[in-house]
């Protein structure tokens, strides 16, 4: 039984700098990780318990679920019948590069059947499906076209927050990240990123979580551990220089 006890950040390897991923899976429970990428999960047959950021869904036949960038989650679906459908996208293919989706969204079968959403569903999963397997001359171009289309038919009934707040909560985001990313070699606190975008550190906590969906020690150790495995593949240097290179 998965009790979301172990947590792990899932680093996916593509074929090429194409990142979009596609599978079918039956009766499985997976432990808590999360990962850069936006995730589909349709319910095929049967049923699913996952939990999202600490939010349970029991989903059924139909439903839909939008797992935004790096939340949080599971499935606690032991001893449960069940096929389920996934589709993982870079964000950047999709959503303009001046935002963070952190959202996660859930479409209950019905909903999307009484808003004429079902068949578009169907198709999109099936469609990117074939595409992702035959590899075919453009398909990069038409797995976009089917997610874009999927994305802003699925974004009329997603509640907008408030505009200011939000702007003013990304552009404090952005700013931390550059500055984290030119930085994370060092050895940076809480405290001096949020004195440098002009908040107090529990307020820069609390925008920082919400925006990117884990806290700042997390990111920084994510972003380091990334970077390492970068640097260690196809090279010969030691990993302790790399590990202090990287900020370990």
């Amino acid at each position: 039984m998965v009790l979301g006890l172990k947590v792990y950040h899932e680093i996916r390897q593509y074929k090429d700098d194409f990142r979009v991923w596609h599978s079918n899976y039956k009766n499985m429970s997976f432990l808590s990780h999360w990962h850069n990428e936006i995730e589909l999960i349709l319910v095929k047959e049967g049923s699913a318990n996952i939990t999202v950021d600490g939010n349970s869904y029991f989903m059924n036949k139909g439903d839909l679920l939008i797992i935004g960038s790096n939340s949080l989650h599971y499935n606690d679906s032991y001893q449960i019948n069940n096929s389920l459908e996934f589709i993982l996208f870079d964000p950047d293919l999709i959503i303009p590069m001046d935002l963070i989706w952190h959202k996660n969204i859930y479409f209950p079968g019905e909903f999307l059947k009484n808003n004429n959403l079902e068949n578009t569903v169907s198709y999109t999963f099936d469609n990117i499906s074939k595409e992702l397997t035959a590899l075919q001359p453009r398909y990069k171009k038409i797995v976009t076209y089917n997610l874009l289309i999927l994305w802003h038919s699925l974004q009329r009934f997603i509640p907008e927050v408030d505009v200011s707040d939000k702007k003013i909560g990304i552009r404090k985001t952005e700013k931390a990240l550059t500055y984290i990313k030119n930085h994370y070699h060092e050895q940076i606190s809480l405290k001096d990123v949020a004195d440098y975008v002009g908040l107090s550190q529990s307020h820069f906590s609390a925008v920082f979580h919400q925006f990117i969906g884990i806290n700042f020690s997390q990111y920084i150790q994510i972003l380091r551990i990334d970077e390492a495995i970068h640097m260690l593949q196809g090279s010969n240097r030691k990993i302790i220089d790399i590990a202090l290179e990287t900020g370990f």
